[in-house]
C-alpha cells in the first residue's frame, strides 16, 4: 500500500491490520486488511469518504467519514451493515470497546462528542457542553481520561479539554460537568 494516503489504521486482536486509505487514481480507495503483518494485503472497495476505523476486542469493525453513518463489519471485513444516524468526524475506543467519536447527532443537527457502548448501535452525548464543538481528535490515556482537540464552531478558538474524571465506565446521571 506504498501510493495509498492512508487515513486511519488500527489492529485486530488476532494481530490482523486495517486500513482505510485513499487512493489518488481511485481504484484502490477503501479498506485494506492484512492477516501476515503487512506483507499480504487484501483490498475490500468500500465508500472513499469513510476516514476512521476501530477494532474491538471481538473482531469486529466500524468505520466512518464526516458524510455519512457508521458501517459495521462483524466478519472482519468482508460485509458491512449501516448502524445508525450519527455522523462522526473522528473515533476512538479504549481497552473496554466504548467508542468515542467527534459527531453530527442527525436529525438534532448538532455537533457534539458521543459515546457507545454497544459499539455504535446507540449514542449519548458525551457533555452538554460541548454541543456545537467541533470535535476533530480524540485520544484515551493509559489512566482512562478522555482528552479532545476541539474546535468551538461560535468563535473559532481552538480549545484541548480534558476530561475531569476517568470516564471508563463513567455514569453522570446528575449531568455534571465532565470537562475543563
Amino acid at each position: 500500500i506504498y501510493s495509498l494516503y492512508i487515513y486511519d489504521i488500527d489492529f485486530g486482536p488476532s494481530g490482523e491490520i486495517y486500513s482505510i486509505a485513499y487512493d489518488f487514481s481511485g481504484n484502490l480507495t477503501g479498506l485494506h486488511r492484512s492477516f501476515d503483518n503487512g506483507i499480504l494485503w487484501d483490498f475490500i472497495p468500500i465508500d472513499n469518504s469513510n476516514q476512521n476505523i476501530e477494532v474491538n476486542k471481538f473482531g469486529e469493525i466500524i468505520i466512518t467519514g464526516n458524510t455519512q453513518p457508521f458501517w459495521y463489519s462483524a466478519d472482519r471485513g468482508t460485509t458491512w451493515e449501516p448502524r445508525g444516524s450519527v455522523y462522526s468526524v473522528c473515533l476512538e475506543s479504549d481497552s473496554d470497546d466504548i467508542l468515542f467519536s467527534g459527531t453530527y447527532f442527525f436529525p438534532k443537527h448538532y455537533w457534539g462528542c458521543g459515546y457507545s457502548n454497544d459499539w455504535a448501535k446507540t449514542w449519548n452525548i458525551l457533555d452538554s457542553t460541548l454541543l456545537d464543538t467541533y470535535v476533530q481528535s480524540i485520544s484515551i490515556s493509559d489512566d482512562k481520561f478522555v482528552y479532545l482537540e476541539c474546535l468551538r464552531r461560535l468563535n473559532d478558538s481552538a480549545q484541548l479539554l480534558r476530561s475531569m474524571y476517568p470516564l471508563l465506565n463513567y455514569q453522570n446521571p446528575e449531568h455534571k460537568t465532565l470537562f475543563n
